[in-house]
């Protein structure tokens, strides 16, 4: 008979319901028990069969002590967030775990249905919140999920302001704050006091107070960043708004006024979000997990297709966050292949011909560090330009660009014997410029179609991977800045850059989002400056980019005076 352990913190509220319900439902022949993190004294117990770990613990430090405790069991981990939402976090506990659960539909299509992840919504235990007071019986007052006094970090991670509130002020109603409700009569009684619940943001317990306030029969207003699931349906199970302080005040006006139809509706859809019915589909997974434990490997493994002979993936790095993220999800290819690493290679010209100079194989990929390749991506790209005709030069697959969040020209394939033949330039365009060098002797490229309606499914949209998932203000600066100044010289080949800065400008005033206000700020500067126009890229000079240290100590005087 497996047994299970879960592992929380206990102060962490939304991570013990987790386990309770866990425990509740758990069947009779799958034991599960519930340990504190920070106690070791299970670990020296009789080994589990599996071990999860709930949100909010540290997972690699526990995976670190799994393994000095020579544990051999499975170790599995749940993921909470919503895209696109800490992704460094999420690629941290992809390699501690053995597998990794989430329960954002879109997390796992965006992230490419990467091997070892599996996809379980969230729940709630309904039971928890029967015969709660209708909303229309309840205060006419507002429900904040947590105190509008706790501030973490900026942007999208701070919580309504007091802009916001003043906002609500003449809609004349009480306003009442989460306070301490770590247990789950404490959540029914606190909900108890309103009925409208505003959500802000994709933090735990927001998650928790929207999934409760669901069951308990409360209207709901939420940003998209909140909506758990998609669960709110904007009029018509609650409103989803984005974050400025007076669409959030018309949109609590009217859910006072249809608080009661919309409750209703709301406690309706989250019937099938029943911890009885989705703890039954966290046992099963586990149970096929264990029973898959000893051969899941070999099996994988055993069945790549072996590319090595014709393939060599190069990866071009100069130590960017997402580096690490890259090289997980080329480990998860469903094919093998060569690997090259072109390290801290200057300018971004000389890294790009590195790889005409040394390639031995019939092809190669181009991978930035910044790429995020989807399991079939290497593959796809191999069959697409095997069967393309002789005169095409390269293959051009499309990624998702997770802050832009649009499609993008990136990862390519190139046919070695004929891009050796076309040096690159050192000039900002030098890509573009080898094309163009191309096309007399009668050479093109193929660009793979992609479906019109690839939001549905990334994977079967046509999508091959993800980019730009890992931004620092520097970063973000840089690339704006350099992508204006092509703009700028080649307007003809980047149309869609013309609106990226109202979409920036919107972000910073309706998110207070600091990276948005980086990317705004570079573009302006790639406009009024002159100073790195010329040449190919080159990570030694993002350091000393125009108009970036003047951005940056406004913002430190900004912040250095009372709010």
């Amino acid at each position: 008979m497996p047994r299970l352990v879960i592992v929380c913190d206990p102060g962490d509220a939304a991570g013990t319901d987790l386990a309770a319900a866990l425990q509740r439902w758990a069947p009779a022949d799958f034991p599960a028990a519930a340990v504190a993190a920070d106690d070791d004294a299970w670990m020296r117990g009789e080994p589990a069969d599996a071990i999860l770990l709930a949100p909010g613990v540290d997972a690699p430090r526990i995976a670190a002590r799994l393994r000095d405790a020579a544990y051999g069991g499975l170790v599995v981990a749940l993921w909470p967030h919503s895209w696109p939402r800490r992704l460094e976090g999420f690629h941290a506990l992809y390699r501690v775990a053995h597998a990794v659960i989430l329960s954002d539909a879109i997390y796992w299509d965006r992230l490419g249905h990467l091997p070892r992840t599996y996809l379980v919504p969230a729940a709630v235990e309904l039971e928890d919140f029967d015969g709660a007071a209708a909303a229309a019986e309840r205060p006419a007052a507002m429900l904040l999920g947590r105190d509008p006094s706790r501030r973490e970090g900026n942007g999208a991670d701070r919580w309504l302001d007091e802009e916001a509130l003043w906002f609500l002020r003449d809609l004349d109603i009480p306003v009442v704050a989460a306070g301490d409700v770590t247990r789950a009569a404490d959540l029914r009684a606190w909900l108890q006091r309103g009925s409208v619940l505003v959500c802000w943001d994709d933090d735990a317990g927001s998650r928790r107070a929207l999934l409760a306030a669901a069951a308990c029969g409360c209207a709901v207003v939420c940003t998209p960043e909140a909506n758990v699931g998609g669960l709110i349906e904007d009029g018509v199970s609650g409103y989803v708004i984005g974050r400025e302080p007076a669409a959030l005040r018309q949109a609590v006006e009217r859910a006072l006024s249809r608080r009661a139809d919309l409750a209703a509706e709301l406690r309706r859809r989250v019937d099938a979000w029943s911890w009885a019915q989705r703890a039954g589909e966290h046992f099963s997974l586990l149970r096929d997990l264990l029973r898959r434990r000893s051969d899941v490997t070999a099996t994988a493994a055993a069945a790549r297709l072996d590319l090595t002979a014709d393939v060599t993936v190069f990866v071009t790095t100069v130590g960017a966050p997402s580096y690490a993220s890259c090289r997980d999800h080329l480990a998860a290819q469903d094919c093998a292949f060569a690997v090259e690493v072109i390290d801290h290679v200057a300018p971004m010209s000389a890294a790009f011909q590195r790889m005409l100079d040394t390639c031995t194989t019939p092809f190669y990929v181009q991978v930035d560090e910044d790429m995020l390749l989807y399991p079939h991506a290497v593959r796809t790209l191999y069959e697409r330009i095997r069967a393309a005709a002789p005169e095409v030069a390269l293959v051009v697959g499309w990624l998702l660009d997770a802050h832009l969040d649009i499609p993008v020209q990136g990862v390519k394939i190139f046919r070695h014997a004929v891009a050796v033949r076309y040096p690159f330039e050192d000039t900002g365009s030098f890509e573009l410029s080898q094309l163009q060098r191309m096309r007399p002797d009668g050479y093109a490229y193929e660009v793979v179609a992609r479906s019109a309606d690839w939001r549905a499914s990334v994977v079967a949209g046509g999508i091959f991977g993800l980019h730009g998932t890992h931004w620092t203000p520097l970063s973000i600066f840089e690339r704006y800045a350099t992508y204006e100044r092509s703009r700028h010289a080649l307007p003809a080949n980047h149309g869609e850059v013309r609106s990226w800065t109202a979409l920036f400008l919107d972000r910073v005033m309706t998110r207070g989002s600091e990276l948005d206000l980086f990317a705004l700020m570079g573009v302006i500067a790639a406009r009024l400056g002159r100073g790195d126009a010329d040449g190919a890229k080159d990570f030694r000079r993002y350091d000393r980019q125009n108009g970036f240290a003047a951005v940056r100590a406004f913002l430190d005087e900004l912040r250095r005076t009372p709010r």
